[in-house]
């Protein structure tokens, strides 16, 4: 993996999440970026700014497909204007009938970047959302579309899309110790942390109070999310029902998965922030 980020592969998958506009390709590229970064986070931490603006499309895309460069506008879609190099770009027209598996969800995917960047680069992630124009600016990120930054995003845009994504993150203790830039030049804090230990971290930060209420389902729809009951789903029953034989044992094998990572969870967190600490 780490000979794969130091690859240009990488820089053209990076190029093509911010260029490109097939809905298909879009959670593809996203997936190997989200593979590569826990063995390779001093390589990435390089591409950090430009992961930034993948960030600022996929919050966008999340709920509203891409619409292609040169199509008139149409709601709800997420717009992206042509590129200002040379570059050929893939269109949603492209893509295949097919369903993609249920990691590759707009809403599941963008919710895992999120999990990631948050747990690796905390503090540039806010700088971004907070006010994009000025972070891309003083990272020097030249806009590779054929306008300015202004006209890619409405101010508050952002922040207001990713809020409620991370109203359930726990504060990050690299947001006590680094801004965006000593984010980006300390390398010293990836010593030492494995990439299991890296995927860890992030998730028990980003679903700590998801695992405080026993939820482990990291699929799960959003909570503001009005339900929607399938066609044809039959209509519960009145009256009390008797548990199954296969749910009981269901309950008692989820019972004790929630132990064991309940457990796993808080032996993980202590020995994260006693490190941080000692730091």
């Amino acid at each position: 993996m780490y000979t794969l980020a130091c690859h240009p592969f990488i820089d053209t998958v990076i190029t093509s999440l911010i260029l490109d506009t097939a809905n298909h390709l879009f959670p593809l590229g996203l997936r190997t970026i989200l593979t590569v970064i826990p063995y390779a986070p001093q390589i990435i931490t390089t591409k950090v700014p430009s992961i930034m603006v993948v960030l600022g499309r996929a919050v966008c895309w999340r709920d509203r497909p891409f619409l292609d460069a040169g199509k008139s506008s149409e709601a709800p879609s997420t717009y992206t204007p042509p590129p200002r190099r040379e570059w050929t770009v893939a269109l949603s027209a492209d893509e295949k009938a097919i369903d993609p598996p249920v990691s590759l969800l707009p809403v599941n995917i963008v919710r895992l970047w999120l999990v990631a960047i948050y747990g690796a680069w905390p503090s540039n992630l806010l700088a971004f959302v907070r006010d994009p124009i000025l972070y891309l600016r003083g990272k020097q990120v030249e806009c590779p579309y054929e306008c300015d930054w202004e006209d890619v995003w409405r101010p508050g845009l952002l922040a207001a899309r990713t809020g409620p994504l991370l109203k359930e993150f726990s504060l990050h203790p690299s947001i006590m110790y680094f801004n965006s830039d000593g984010e980006l030049r300390d390398m010293k804090r990836w010593d030492k942390v494995d990439p299991p230990e890296h995927v860890s971290r992030a998730h028990i930060i980003a679903h700590s109070e998801r695992l405080s209420r026993g939820k482990t389902d990291f699929f799960d729809e959003d909570p503001d999310a009005p339900s929607i009951q399938p066609s044809g789903a039959a209509t519960p029953t009145e009256g009390p029902q008797e548990p199954s034989t296969n749910d009981v044992q269901q309950l008692q094998r989820e019972n004790l998965w929630l132990r064991l990572e309940a457990g796993y969870a808080d032996r993980l967190r202590k020995q994260y922030l006693y490190r941080e600490l000692s730091a």
